[in-house]
């Protein structure tokens, strides 16, 4: 098992994390699926969620670089790069 599996237990789950680019993280995000190789959350606008980007897991700070994959309604799934 990973660290990253580890430290989250589960991967179903809802928990709250943020979109950061260049240092910058305001875009907050709910993440609803996580596993070895990626992610799915919900978030307010998608379209503002770029290409590439880190996403930050909270609270354990966990930071993950990723490649947005697709977008539908207000759910965003990405790769972990």
């Amino acid at each position: 098992m990973s660290t990253l599996n580890m430290t989250l237990a589960g991967s179903r789950f809802r928990r709250r994390g943020r979109v950061e680019v260049d240092g910058l993280a305001d875009l907050p995000v709910s993440i609803l699926a996580i596993s070895e190789v990626g992610a799915r959350f919900s978030v307010a606008d998608p379209a503002q969620v770029p290409g590439a980007f880190t996403l930050v897991i909270e609270p354990q700070q966990i930071r993950m670089a990723c490649q947005t994959l697709w977008r539908s309604g207000d759910e965003v799934g990405v790769r972990f790069e």
